[in-house]
């Protein structure tokens, strides 16, 4: 999301108003110090469909 704002904090604020900004920029500094960590997980959540959702957690599957 950062990244898609322009790497602006404050877009990213108004985009999380739920947030602090001292939460936010916790978040930033966290991947500040760690981007490699975080940049992997990306990666990793990106990579689920919704057929792999259904399949390895059918509880959250809506019944029709």
């Amino acid at each position: 999301m950062y990244e898609s704002l322009d790497r602006e904090p404050a877009r990213l604020r108004e985009a999380f108003h739920w947030l602090t900004e001292a939460q936010v920029r916790a978040a930033l500094a966290y991947y500040g110090a760690y981007p490699e960590e975080i940049d992997r997980r990306i990666a990793a959540d990106e990579q689920w469909t919704p057929d792999e959702l259904r399949a390895r957690y059918p509880a959250l599957v809506r019944s029709r």
